[in-house]
């Protein structure tokens, strides 16, 4: 799919997790327009990460499609459904590198860009820590490096969120970004 702008198409999706009887999903349909902002809202246990995980892949639907313009996601290859979109899980993962490392891990070829690396910070309002620390980008995050500076809760979101701006995707998706 070689556009900018996509369309998203849930079509009379339903799952059941495996080694299970209860439906998660049950004819869940909906569209999502190019530009268009979405929360989807709901109890513990509603299927809001479920639909993400669908989105990306990692699910397969009992029954129903997928689309993204019209192409069912599993028609898509993996590395340009990375290009389509970026996603930060409610359980991200806080990579003991550096912040240039941390935020560029989703474009590599990327890594020594500088002025987009602060951008992306700015981005994801992670600049207002990052512009405190001693060695800025090449900072040493966790405990691994005896120079390893710990970030709090928040700021490691951030740093993921940054990690999900950073390739410049046409869509990005938050599971639970306020956790």
């Amino acid at each position: 799919i070689a556009v900018n702008k996509y369309e998203i198409m849930f079509n009379h999706v339903n799952f059941t997790y495996p080694n299970t009887r209860k439906k998660v999903l049950r004819d869940i349909t909906f569209k999502i327009t190019p530009g268009e902002k979405v929360c989807i809202v709901g109890r513990n246990g509603a299927g809001k990460s479920t639909i993400i995980k669908l989105l990306c892949g990692i699910y397969q639907p009992d029954c129903g499609t997928i689309e993204i313009n019209g192409v069912n996601i599993n028609d898509i290859s993996i590395d340009s459904m990375k290009k389509i979109r970026s996603v930060v899980f409610q359980d991200y993962y806080r990579y003991y590198s550096t912040i240039r490392e941390n935020v560029s891990y989703s474009d590599i070829e990327q890594m020594f860009n500088d002025d987009r690396i602060k951008e992306t910070l700015m981005r994801s309002q992670a600049d207002d820590f990052v512009v405190g620390l001693q060695s800025k980008f090449e900072t040493h995050l966790g405990n691994i490096e005896d120079d390893g500076v710990d970030l709090s809760s928040g700021q490691w979101q951030k740093l993921a969120i940054a990690r999900a701006v950073f390739p410049k995707s046409s869509f990005i998706i938050l599971d639970e970004p306020t956790a």
